[in-house]
Protein backbone atom coordinates (compact mmCIF):
# COMPACT_ATOMS: atom_id res chain seq x y z
CA UNK A 1 0.00 0.00 0.00
CA UNK A 2 1.39 3.58 -1.11
CA UNK A 3 2.03 6.26 1.54
CA UNK A 4 -0.96 9.29 1.47
CA UNK A 5 0.23 12.50 1.87
CA UNK A 6 -2.85 12.75 3.94
CA UNK A 7 -1.22 10.52 6.43
CA UNK A 8 -1.56 12.42 10.03
CA UNK A 9 1.95 10.84 10.40
CA UNK A 10 3.89 12.78 7.88
CA UNK A 11 2.35 16.06 9.83
CA UNK A 12 3.25 14.96 13.27
CA UNK A 13 6.95 13.77 11.62
CA UNK A 14 7.65 17.56 9.99
CA UNK A 15 6.62 18.83 13.14
CA UNK A 16 9.29 16.95 14.83
CA UNK A 17 11.70 17.40 12.11
CA UNK A 18 11.20 21.35 12.92
CA UNK A 19 11.41 21.32 16.94
CA UNK A 20 14.33 19.36 16.56
CA UNK A 21 15.89 21.69 13.95
CA UNK A 22 15.08 24.48 17.02
CA UNK A 23 17.16 22.48 19.58
CA UNK A 24 14.31 20.38 21.26
CA UNK A 25 15.28 16.60 21.43
CA UNK A 26 12.68 15.77 23.68
CA UNK A 27 10.13 14.68 20.56
CA UNK A 28 9.57 10.98 20.52
CA UNK A 29 7.43 9.71 17.84
CA UNK A 30 5.73 6.17 18.16
CA UNK A 31 5.37 4.56 14.85
CA UNK A 32 1.92 3.05 14.33
CA UNK A 33 1.09 -0.80 13.41
CA UNK A 34 1.68 -0.64 9.74
CA UNK A 35 5.17 -1.16 9.70
CA UNK A 36 5.35 0.61 6.22
CA UNK A 37 7.59 3.19 4.75
CA UNK A 38 6.88 6.36 6.98
CA UNK A 39 7.39 4.38 10.07
CA UNK A 40 10.53 3.56 9.45
CA UNK A 41 11.20 6.63 9.03
CA UNK A 42 9.96 7.93 12.26
CA UNK A 43 12.29 5.18 13.56
CA UNK A 44 14.91 7.00 12.15
CA UNK A 45 13.88 10.00 13.42
CA UNK A 46 13.54 8.44 16.72
CA UNK A 47 16.92 7.23 16.93
CA UNK A 48 18.47 10.41 15.47
CA UNK A 49 16.87 12.46 18.00
CA UNK A 50 18.37 10.16 20.82
CA UNK A 51 21.41 10.46 19.06
CA UNK A 52 21.73 14.64 18.68
CA UNK A 53 20.07 14.21 22.50
CA UNK A 54 23.25 12.72 24.19
CA UNK A 55 25.83 14.38 21.77
CA UNK A 56 24.02 17.76 22.33
CA UNK A 57 24.20 16.73 26.45
CA UNK A 58 27.85 15.95 26.36
CA UNK A 59 28.40 19.49 24.31
CA UNK A 60 26.80 21.05 27.15
CA UNK A 61 28.99 19.05 29.96
CA UNK A 62 32.42 19.94 28.10
CA UNK A 63 30.95 23.75 27.51
CA UNK A 64 30.31 23.65 31.39
CA UNK A 65 33.66 22.39 32.14
CA UNK A 66 35.85 24.42 29.61
CA UNK A 67 33.89 27.43 31.03
CA UNK A 68 35.20 26.23 34.51
CA UNK A 69 38.66 25.39 33.16
CA UNK A 70 38.94 29.25 31.41
CA UNK A 71 37.72 30.68 34.94
CA UNK A 72 39.93 28.43 36.58
CA UNK A 73 42.93 29.28 34.33
CA UNK A 74 41.43 32.78 34.13
CA UNK A 75 41.65 32.89 38.12
CA UNK A 76 45.70 31.95 38.30
CA UNK A 77 46.13 34.35 35.79
CA UNK A 78 44.98 36.92 37.79
CA UNK A 79 47.32 35.23 40.65
CA UNK A 80 50.26 35.53 38.51
CA UNK A 81 49.43 39.10 37.78
CA UNK A 82 49.17 40.72 41.12
CA UNK A 83 51.12 37.93 43.66
CA UNK A 84 54.36 36.92 43.85
CA UNK A 85 54.96 32.83 43.31
CA UNK A 86 57.48 32.27 45.57
CA UNK A 87 55.38 34.14 48.98
CA UNK A 88 52.13 34.58 47.65
CA UNK A 89 51.82 37.81 48.79
CA UNK A 90 50.71 40.70 46.91
CA UNK A 91 53.32 41.97 44.22
CA UNK A 92 54.65 45.71 43.00
CA UNK A 93 51.27 45.67 40.85
CA UNK A 94 48.74 44.80 43.35
CA UNK A 95 50.24 47.12 45.95
CA UNK A 96 50.39 49.73 43.48
CA UNK A 97 46.59 49.23 43.05
CA UNK A 98 46.27 49.10 46.70
CA UNK A 99 47.99 52.69 47.33
CA UNK A 100 46.02 54.58 44.76
CA UNK A 101 42.77 53.44 46.79
CA UNK A 102 44.69 54.60 49.72
CA UNK A 103 45.87 57.77 48.36
CA UNK A 104 42.11 58.63 46.81
CA UNK A 105 40.80 57.73 50.66
CA UNK A 106 43.31 59.70 52.24
CA UNK A 107 42.06 62.65 49.80
CA UNK A 108 38.50 62.18 50.84
CA UNK A 109 39.86 62.69 54.38
CA UNK A 110 39.50 59.05 55.28
CA UNK A 111 41.74 57.17 57.98
CA UNK A 112 45.53 57.83 57.52
CA UNK A 113 47.44 54.84 56.89
CA UNK A 114 51.64 54.20 56.11
CA UNK A 115 53.75 52.48 53.82
CA UNK A 116 56.99 50.41 55.26
CA UNK A 117 59.49 49.01 53.06
CA UNK A 118 61.90 46.18 54.63
CA UNK A 119 65.02 44.89 53.41
CA UNK A 120 67.31 41.99 54.50
CA UNK A 121 70.68 43.21 55.24
CA UNK A 122 72.60 40.08 54.58
CA UNK A 123 70.44 38.61 51.95
CA UNK A 124 73.30 38.26 49.57
CA UNK A 125 75.52 36.92 51.92
CA UNK A 126 73.44 34.12 53.01
CA UNK A 127 72.47 33.26 49.45
CA UNK A 128 76.26 32.98 48.36
CA UNK A 129 77.08 30.81 51.76
CA UNK A 130 74.13 28.45 51.89
CA UNK A 131 72.65 28.62 48.26
CA UNK A 132 69.28 30.19 46.90
CA UNK A 133 67.30 27.24 48.31
CA UNK A 134 67.98 28.39 51.96
CA UNK A 135 67.30 31.99 50.81
CA UNK A 136 63.74 31.36 49.64
CA UNK A 137 63.29 29.44 53.03
CA UNK A 138 64.17 32.48 54.84
CA UNK A 139 61.86 34.78 52.63
CA UNK A 140 59.37 32.53 52.71
CA UNK A 141 59.59 32.36 56.96
CA UNK A 142 60.07 36.71 56.14
CA UNK A 143 56.24 36.36 54.99
CA UNK A 144 55.44 33.98 57.90
CA UNK A 145 56.24 36.81 60.58
CA UNK A 146 54.69 39.70 58.97
CA UNK A 147 51.50 37.99 58.41
CA UNK A 148 51.30 37.63 62.23
CA UNK A 149 51.81 40.83 63.06
CA UNK A 150 49.57 42.77 60.15
CA UNK A 151 46.36 42.80 60.27
CA UNK A 152 43.93 41.37 57.47
CA UNK A 153 42.52 45.03 56.42
CA UNK A 154 46.68 45.67 55.60
CA UNK A 155 48.38 44.78 52.63
CA UNK A 156 51.72 43.04 52.51
CA UNK A 157 54.22 42.99 49.74
CA UNK A 158 56.63 41.74 48.11
CA UNK A 159 58.60 44.29 45.80
CA UNK A 160 61.26 41.91 44.52
CA UNK A 161 64.47 39.78 45.54
CA UNK A 162 64.96 40.64 49.64
CA UNK A 163 62.57 43.94 50.00
CA UNK A 164 58.62 43.96 51.19
CA UNK A 165 56.49 46.15 51.86
CA UNK A 166 53.46 46.58 54.22
CA UNK A 167 50.61 48.95 53.87
CA UNK A 168 49.36 49.45 57.18
CA UNK A 169 46.32 52.01 58.17
CA UNK A 170 47.44 53.61 61.06
CA UNK A 171 48.07 57.36 61.98
CA UNK A 172 51.40 58.69 62.16
CA UNK A 173 51.91 58.86 65.65
CA UNK A 174 51.16 54.98 66.22
CA UNK A 175 53.48 54.22 62.99
CA UNK A 176 57.12 54.11 65.29
CA UNK A 177 55.63 51.76 67.68
CA UNK A 178 54.23 49.24 65.12
CA UNK A 179 57.78 49.43 63.24
CA UNK A 180 59.27 48.69 66.63
CA UNK A 181 57.28 45.96 66.85
CA UNK A 182 57.78 44.41 63.42
CA UNK A 183 61.86 44.86 63.58
CA UNK A 184 61.50 43.15 67.05
CA UNK A 185 59.33 39.93 65.13
CA UNK A 186 61.69 40.08 62.53
CA UNK A 187 65.00 40.44 63.44
CA UNK A 188 64.24 37.13 65.65
CA UNK A 189 67.11 34.23 64.81
CA UNK A 190 65.25 31.59 62.29
CA UNK A 191 66.39 28.06 62.48
CA UNK A 192 66.48 27.01 59.00
CA UNK A 193 67.62 23.27 57.98
CA UNK A 194 69.59 23.01 61.13
CA UNK A 195 71.28 26.60 59.95
CA UNK A 196 70.98 29.02 62.27
CA UNK A 197 70.08 32.84 60.15
CA UNK A 198 69.94 35.98 61.67
CA UNK A 199 67.96 38.03 59.18
CA UNK A 200 68.82 41.62 60.04
CA UNK A 201 65.95 44.08 58.64
CA UNK A 202 66.36 47.46 57.49
CA UNK A 203 62.55 49.57 57.53
CA UNK A 204 61.67 52.83 55.95
CA UNK A 205 58.01 54.43 56.03
CA UNK A 206 56.13 57.51 54.98
CA UNK A 207 52.97 58.38 55.77
CA UNK A 208 50.01 58.45 53.19
CA UNK A 209 50.21 62.17 51.42
CA UNK A 210 47.01 63.31 48.91
CA UNK A 211 49.72 65.49 47.51
CA UNK A 212 51.46 61.98 46.07
CA UNK A 213 50.33 59.25 43.74
CA UNK A 214 51.92 55.71 44.63
CA UNK A 215 55.14 55.70 42.54
CA UNK A 216 55.98 58.78 44.55
CA UNK A 217 54.58 57.24 47.88
CA UNK A 218 56.84 54.20 47.51
CA UNK A 219 59.75 56.06 46.48
CA UNK A 220 59.69 57.88 49.95
CA UNK A 221 59.41 54.67 52.14
CA UNK A 222 62.27 53.30 50.13
CA UNK A 223 64.53 56.24 50.63
CA UNK A 224 64.02 56.11 54.27
CA UNK A 225 64.77 51.82 54.06
CA UNK A 226 68.08 52.93 52.48
CA UNK A 227 68.52 55.20 54.93
CA UNK A 228 68.44 52.63 57.51
CA UNK A 229 70.19 50.42 55.93
CA UNK A 230 73.33 52.92 55.66
CA UNK A 231 73.11 53.77 59.47
CA UNK A 232 74.74 51.36 61.98
CA UNK A 233 72.18 51.77 65.12
CA UNK A 234 69.01 53.19 64.05
CA UNK A 235 67.22 50.37 61.47
CA UNK A 236 64.42 52.20 61.45
CA UNK A 237 63.46 55.62 59.68
CA UNK A 238 60.71 57.85 59.30
CA UNK A 239 60.94 59.64 55.52
CA UNK A 240 62.31 62.73 55.89
CA UNK A 241 62.55 65.43 52.36
CA UNK A 242 66.49 65.79 52.54
CA UNK A 243 67.23 61.75 52.40
CA UNK A 244 65.42 62.54 48.87
CA UNK A 245 67.74 65.08 48.27
CA UNK A 246 70.89 62.75 49.21
CA UNK A 247 69.26 60.11 47.55
CA UNK A 248 69.18 62.01 44.17
CA UNK A 249 72.88 63.23 44.64
CA UNK A 250 73.66 59.77 45.44
CA UNK A 251 72.33 58.35 41.83
CA UNK A 252 74.04 61.51 40.15
CA UNK A 253 77.09 59.58 41.97
CA UNK A 254 76.69 56.80 40.88
CA UNK A 255 76.47 57.79 37.28
CA UNK A 256 79.16 59.66 37.83
CA UNK A 257 80.80 56.69 38.75
CA UNK A 258 79.75 54.95 36.21
CA UNK A 259 81.83 57.41 33.33
CA UNK A 260 84.64 57.73 35.60
CA UNK A 261 85.36 53.98 35.23
CA UNK A 262 86.15 54.46 31.54
CA UNK A 263 88.57 56.91 32.36
CA UNK A 264 91.56 57.62 34.68
CA UNK A 265 89.86 59.54 37.24
CA UNK A 266 89.73 56.62 39.39
CA UNK A 267 93.50 55.53 39.80
CA UNK A 268 95.67 54.18 42.78
CA UNK A 269 98.01 55.48 44.96
CA UNK A 270 101.15 53.25 46.70
CA UNK A 271 101.50 53.14 50.42
CA UNK A 272 104.91 51.20 50.81
CA UNK A 273 105.20 48.14 53.38
CA UNK A 274 108.82 48.22 54.73
CA UNK A 275 111.22 45.98 56.65
CA UNK A 276 110.85 47.29 59.91
CA UNK A 277 114.69 46.62 60.70
CA UNK A 278 116.39 47.85 57.61
CA UNK A 279 113.53 50.58 56.49
CA UNK A 280 113.75 48.74 52.81
CA UNK A 281 110.81 49.06 50.49
CA UNK A 282 109.95 45.26 50.06
CA UNK A 283 105.93 45.76 48.31
CA UNK A 284 103.57 48.75 47.76
CA UNK A 285 100.33 48.72 48.92
CA UNK A 286 97.53 50.16 45.42
CA UNK A 287 94.58 51.85 47.07
CA UNK A 288 91.71 52.92 45.03
CA UNK A 289 91.68 56.62 44.37
CA UNK A 290 88.55 58.80 42.61
CA UNK A 291 89.56 62.36 41.54
CA UNK A 292 86.14 63.87 40.08
CA UNK A 293 86.73 66.76 37.96
CA UNK A 294 83.95 68.48 39.61
CA UNK A 295 84.37 67.33 43.34
CA UNK A 296 87.80 66.56 43.72
CA UNK A 297 89.11 63.44 45.91
CA UNK A 298 86.03 61.25 46.82
CA UNK A 299 87.11 58.80 49.54
CA UNK A 300 87.01 55.09 48.71
CA UNK A 301 84.64 54.85 52.29
CA UNK A 302 81.92 57.24 50.04
CA UNK A 303 82.39 55.46 46.28
CA UNK A 304 83.13 51.91 47.18
CA UNK A 305 79.90 51.19 48.42
CA UNK A 306 78.70 52.88 45.65
CA UNK A 307 80.15 50.71 43.61
CA UNK A 308 78.74 47.88 45.43
CA UNK A 309 74.88 48.54 45.47
CA UNK A 310 75.19 49.76 42.03
CA UNK A 311 77.04 47.15 40.52
CA UNK A 312 79.76 48.91 39.64
CA UNK A 313 82.42 47.32 41.91
CA UNK A 314 83.44 44.29 38.99
CA UNK A 315 84.45 47.14 37.07
CA UNK A 316 86.35 49.45 39.63
CA UNK A 317 88.29 46.04 39.94
CA UNK A 318 89.27 45.65 36.41
CA UNK A 319 90.23 48.99 36.28
CA UNK A 320 91.98 48.80 39.54
CA UNK A 321 94.40 45.50 38.53
CA UNK A 322 94.75 46.88 34.87
CA UNK A 323 96.19 50.28 36.36
CA UNK A 324 98.53 48.72 38.68
CA UNK A 325 100.14 45.99 36.80
CA UNK A 326 100.46 48.45 34.39
CA UNK A 327 102.37 50.85 37.06
CA UNK A 328 103.95 48.05 38.78
CA UNK A 329 105.17 46.29 35.30
CA UNK A 330 106.96 49.72 34.29
CA UNK A 331 108.56 50.31 37.43
CA UNK A 332 110.06 46.99 36.92
CA UNK A 333 111.27 47.46 33.54
CA UNK A 334 113.02 51.06 34.33
CA UNK A 335 114.63 49.70 37.11
CA UNK A 336 112.36 51.89 39.83
CA UNK A 337 111.68 48.79 41.83
CA UNK A 338 113.60 45.76 42.61
CA UNK A 339 113.14 42.22 40.94
CA UNK A 340 111.62 41.08 44.01
CA UNK A 341 109.50 44.05 45.43
CA UNK A 342 105.64 42.66 45.42
CA UNK A 343 102.31 44.26 44.69
CA UNK A 344 99.71 43.61 47.30
CA UNK A 345 96.37 44.71 45.68
CA UNK A 346 92.75 44.31 47.51
CA UNK A 347 89.56 41.86 46.29
CA UNK A 348 86.67 41.68 47.24
CA UNK A 349 85.10 38.18 48.14
CA UNK A 350 82.55 38.18 44.77
CA UNK A 351 86.01 38.13 42.77
CA UNK A 352 86.79 34.67 44.39
CA UNK A 353 83.57 33.49 43.30
CA UNK A 354 84.22 34.12 39.73
CA UNK A 355 85.49 30.95 37.80
CA UNK A 356 86.96 32.89 35.24
CA UNK A 357 89.25 35.27 37.67
CA UNK A 358 92.54 33.22 38.25
CA UNK A 359 93.30 32.65 34.42
CA UNK A 360 92.40 36.26 33.65
CA UNK A 361 95.05 37.34 36.21
CA UNK A 362 97.75 35.09 34.85
CA UNK A 363 96.59 36.09 31.43
CA UNK A 364 97.33 39.95 32.53
CA UNK A 365 100.32 38.93 34.24
CA UNK A 366 101.69 37.03 31.36
CA UNK A 367 101.27 39.79 28.93
CA UNK A 368 102.75 42.04 31.22
CA UNK A 369 106.04 39.77 31.69
CA UNK A 370 105.08 40.32 34.90
CA UNK A 371 105.95 37.03 37.88
CA UNK A 372 103.30 35.70 39.38
CA UNK A 373 105.21 35.69 42.62
CA UNK A 374 105.26 39.50 42.63
CA UNK A 375 101.22 39.91 43.43
CA UNK A 376 99.85 39.24 46.72
CA UNK A 377 96.13 39.95 47.03
CA UNK A 378 94.40 41.05 50.10
CA UNK A 379 91.46 39.98 50.83
CA UNK A 380 89.10 41.30 54.16
CA UNK A 381 88.51 38.82 56.71
CA UNK A 382 84.96 37.66 57.05
CA UNK A 383 82.44 35.00 56.31
CA UNK A 384 83.06 34.81 52.57
CA UNK A 385 83.84 31.01 51.93
CA UNK A 386 80.42 29.36 50.83
CA UNK A 387 79.12 25.91 51.26
CA UNK A 388 80.00 25.35 47.71
CA UNK A 389 83.54 26.39 48.56
CA UNK A 390 83.73 28.60 44.97
CA UNK A 391 86.11 30.78 46.83
CA UNK A 392 88.41 28.13 47.99
CA UNK A 393 88.72 26.62 44.79
CA UNK A 394 89.66 30.14 43.18
CA UNK A 395 92.26 30.60 46.07
CA UNK A 396 93.90 26.97 45.56
CA UNK A 397 93.98 28.19 41.82
CA UNK A 398 95.86 31.23 42.36
CA UNK A 399 98.28 29.66 44.62
CA UNK A 400 99.07 27.29 41.83
CA UNK A 401 99.83 29.89 39.81
CA UNK A 402 101.95 31.30 42.62
CA UNK A 403 100.16 34.17 43.47
CA UNK A 404 99.28 35.09 47.17
CA UNK A 405 96.81 35.61 49.06
CA UNK A 406 96.56 37.64 52.41
CA UNK A 407 94.11 37.65 55.02
CA UNK A 408 93.28 41.77 55.63
CA UNK A 409 91.93 43.24 58.78
CA UNK A 410 93.05 40.04 60.44
CA UNK A 411 91.80 40.32 64.41
CA UNK A 412 88.80 42.54 63.37
CA UNK A 413 86.48 39.20 63.30
CA UNK A 414 85.81 36.41 65.63
CA UNK A 415 86.61 33.83 63.06
CA UNK A 416 89.79 34.77 62.31
CA UNK A 417 91.74 31.60 63.88
CA UNK A 418 89.06 29.07 62.05
CA UNK A 419 90.39 30.60 58.93
CA UNK A 420 94.29 30.60 58.98
CA UNK A 421 93.63 26.30 59.31
CA UNK A 422 90.98 26.54 56.35
CA UNK A 423 92.45 28.89 53.90
CA UNK A 424 95.63 28.69 51.37
CA UNK A 425 97.02 31.91 52.68
CA UNK A 426 100.31 33.25 52.65
CA UNK A 427 100.53 35.79 55.23
CA UNK A 428 98.20 38.25 56.76
CA UNK A 429 97.91 41.33 57.51
CA UNK A 430 97.04 42.99 61.48
CA UNK A 431 94.10 45.06 62.09
CA UNK A 432 94.74 48.56 62.79
CA UNK A 433 92.59 47.99 66.50
CA UNK A 434 95.79 45.48 67.05
CA UNK A 435 98.37 48.26 66.39
CA UNK A 436 96.92 51.33 68.08
CA UNK A 437 98.52 51.57 71.69
CA UNK A 438 100.19 48.32 71.48
CA UNK A 439 103.08 50.76 72.79
CA UNK A 440 101.36 51.00 76.01
CA UNK A 441 98.22 48.48 76.29
CA UNK A 442 99.61 45.13 78.02
CA UNK A 443 96.54 43.01 77.19
CA UNK A 444 96.84 43.84 73.20
CA UNK A 445 100.79 43.25 73.41
CA UNK A 446 100.33 39.44 74.78
CA UNK A 447 97.28 39.01 72.16
CA UNK A 448 99.62 40.07 69.59
CA UNK A 449 102.08 37.72 70.84
CA UNK A 450 99.76 34.93 70.25
CA UNK A 451 98.84 35.95 67.25
CA UNK A 452 102.41 35.94 65.62
CA UNK A 453 103.59 32.92 67.61
CA UNK A 454 100.91 31.20 65.24
CA UNK A 455 101.99 32.69 62.61
CA UNK A 456 105.31 31.74 62.56
CA UNK A 457 104.03 28.25 63.18
CA UNK A 458 101.79 28.19 60.04
CA UNK A 459 104.76 29.58 57.60
CA UNK A 460 102.70 32.77 57.49
CA UNK A 461 103.92 36.24 56.79
CA UNK A 462 102.92 39.17 59.28
CA UNK A 463 102.19 42.70 58.00
CA UNK A 464 101.38 44.96 60.77
CA UNK A 465 99.20 48.08 59.43
CA UNK A 466 98.52 52.14 60.17
CA UNK A 467 102.08 52.11 61.86
CA UNK A 468 101.76 55.89 63.07
CA UNK A 469 104.97 56.59 65.95
CA UNK A 470 108.53 55.22 65.76
CA UNK A 471 107.39 53.54 69.29
CA UNK A 472 104.62 51.36 67.93
CA UNK A 473 107.46 50.12 65.45
CA UNK A 474 109.71 49.33 68.20
CA UNK A 475 107.24 47.43 70.13
CA UNK A 476 106.08 45.46 66.90
CA UNK A 477 109.89 44.47 66.21
CA UNK A 478 110.00 42.98 69.80
CA UNK A 479 106.99 41.39 69.48
CA UNK A 480 108.50 39.47 66.44
CA UNK A 481 106.28 41.58 63.56
CA UNK A 482 109.42 42.67 61.03
CA UNK A 483 107.38 44.08 58.27
CA UNK A 484 104.63 47.48 58.23
CA UNK A 485 102.61 49.81 56.64
CA UNK A 486 101.94 53.06 57.20
CA UNK A 487 102.51 56.80 57.54
CA UNK A 488 105.31 56.71 60.13
CA UNK A 489 107.31 54.17 57.57
CA UNK A 490 106.67 56.00 54.15
CA UNK A 491 103.86 57.92 52.63
CA UNK A 492 101.75 57.25 49.88
CA UNK A 493 102.33 58.46 46.49
CA UNK A 494 100.95 58.73 42.77
CA UNK A 495 102.16 56.40 40.34
CA UNK A 496 104.09 60.24 38.92
CA UNK A 497 105.83 61.15 42.62
CA UNK A 498 106.78 57.38 43.93
CA UNK A 499 108.38 56.90 47.25
CA UNK A 500 112.12 55.74 46.12
CA UNK A 501 113.23 52.58 47.81
CA UNK A 502 114.99 52.57 51.02
CA UNK A 503 117.76 50.65 52.21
Amino acid sequence: MHESADDPRIKELIDAILRTATGDFRTFLEPSSRRDGIDAIIVGFNAMSARLSELYGRLDEQVVRRTAQLESAGEQLRILAYSDPLTGLANRAELGRHLDSQLAEVSRGEPASALFVLDLDSFKLINDTHGHHLGDLVLREITRRMQRIVRDTDVAARLGGDEFALLVHLDSSDAPGFAARLLAELNQPMVLESIVINPGVSIGYAQADASLDAEQWLQQADTAMYEAKRSKTDKVQRFAQHMLVERVTKSRLIADLRSAVRTEEIYADYLPIVDLETSRVLAYKARARWDHPEKGLIPPEIFVPLAKQSGLLPAVRHRMVRNSLDDFSSWRRSGEISADCRLHLNINHIALREDAFAAQLAEELAVLQMPAANLVLEVTEGHFISEDGAELRTMRKLRELGIQVYLDKFGAGYSSFGYLARLPLGGIKLDKSLTNGIETDRVKHEVLRAIVAMADALALDCIAVAVRTDQQAQALRALGVGTAQGYHVGASAKRASLPPERG
